[in-house]
């Protein structure tokens, strides 16, 4: 069951061409993302962040990601190791442990940061979680191995070569690109909040939260959404970072919990989607693609269980992912799709990126100028980015250029 789940956040993805049908943006009836949610609708700023928001908010908790954990817990932050002049004097490699402590039990959280040598000051910085541990996202063999991935015993037993195999996932995390361009990144392994597979919440930091059982309980998207924050609390405290300019990125189920966590913490200054398809920034009412039945079937742990009331009744949810990338506004946001990538529904990311656009107007913000999918390889960037690259269920270097010419869009190095 376990390599099951750490195997589909690999590959898992209708790997096809999208058909005709799905290439078209029809009309839906969709909430409207000016309307306080069983109220008016609003016509300015104020009332968006006084009213609007946190009805919106307090919805996506009860109905859909649960409630967002609010306990503080006891924290230690413990440097392991400081290395100048990494990756050929490229980088400054930081790992850090963030001890969490409540009620006898503690949870350490493994940090990685690569930051570069060649800006003076402090640097904007990319964090995304991972999913084969640290040491996946690049061959030095200076990083530490995760301690919650040594310990699964069937991993250990059944698949050693994935724990020895540093730099299994390089591809998907181009750090000398990132650098080079004068930005630093930070990364997590996202099982050392919430191990993803039905029942790794006993392994997971929510008994350290003491959270109360309901049906609007927080899934592994909730968690490792506030893990983002739990790490951006960390690094508010780094000189060698810039606060104002860290921006939260994911891929597949990870970019579900980068937006989920933008939505909730506005210290992220701004939000990459990488193929979240449903659940991330995919139209629920948009049928193609996964389905809230289909994911919830699969990926039970992900949602609270309010969301399974929804199988097959898209209609009846009270929000859209359009209203979800409203919660981010007027941050700059960016979804990218893929065009072989089906089942996450390229035209249905599209169309919340696109029906989010009235609340960002109300911040006199440019927004996308698009009515049909655009070619493939052909990036638009406003206050919302968009992409639909060419080929499958992945991230790759060339989304990262495109990222990267976002990040130097809207804050430049300054």
């Amino acid at each position: 069951m376990i390599f099951f789940f750490f195997f589909s956040a690999l590959c898992f993805s209708q790997q096809k061409p999208l058909s005709d049908d799905q290439l078209q943006l029809p009309a839906l009836h969709l909430p409207d993302v000016l309307q306080i949610p069983g109220g008016s609708l609003i016509s300015d700023t104020v009332e968006w962040q006084k009213k609007a928001r946190p009805a919106l908010l307090s919805i996506f908790e009860t109905e859909v990601y649960g409630y967002m954990p609010r306990k503080k817990l006891k924290t230690r932050y413990i440097t392991r190791s400081v290395t100048v002049n990494a990756m050929n004097g490229l980088a400054v490699r930081k790992e850090l442990v963030i001890r969490l402590s409540a009620k006898r039990k503690q949870r350490d959280i493994d940090v990685l940061m690569y930051l570069p040598m060649s800006i003076s000051g402090p640097v904007a910085v990319f964090l995304g979680l991972n999913f084969c541990g640290n040491h996946c996202i690049h061959p030095d063999s200076s990083i530490t191995m995760a301690h919650s991935w040594m310990a699964d015993k069937y991993i250990q037993e059944k698949n050693q070569e994935l724990v020895t195999s540093r730099g299994i996932q390089a591809s998907r995390w181009p750090v000398e690109q990132i650098l080079e361009r004068g930005y630093g990144l930070v990364t997590v392994y996202y099982g050392d909040l919430y191990p993803d597979y039905p029942g790794g919440e006993s392994e997971s930091v929510l008994p350290l939260l003491d959270l109360p059982v309901s049906d609007a309980k927080t899934g592994a998207i909730g968690i490792w959404a506030w893990g983002l924050s739990l790490v951006m609390d960390c690094l508010v405290n780094d000189r060698e970072i810039d606060p104002s300019r860290v921006f939260v990125i994911g891929h597949s189920r990870l970019g579900k919990a980068a937006l989920w966590a933008a939505a909730n913490d506005t210290r992220f200054a701004m939000a990459i989607s990488n193929n979240s398809g449903c659940g991330g920034a995919k139209i629920f009412r948009h049928n193609f693609g996964e389905s809230v039945e289909i994911i919830t079937t699969k990926f039970p742990h992900w949602f609270c269980n309010n969301f399974k009331k929804y199988n097959g009744r898209e209609d009846a949810l009270p929000v859209d992912q359009h209203q979800l990338l409203a919660l981010i506004a007027p941050r700059p946001v960016y979804i990218a799709s893929a065009s072989d990538d089906a089942n996450a529904d390229p035209a249905g990311e599209l169309l919340a990126a696109l029906n989010v656009a009235p609340v960002y107007r109300l911040y006199q913000k440019q927004t996308l100028p698009l009515s049909v999918l655009p070619p493939v390889n052909t990036p638009f960037i406003t206050q919302i980015g968009y992409h639909l690259r060419q080929g499958k269920h992945d991230i790759t270097p060339w989304d990262w250029q495109r990222f990267l010419d976002f990040a130097d869009q809207h804050f430049g190095n300054r």
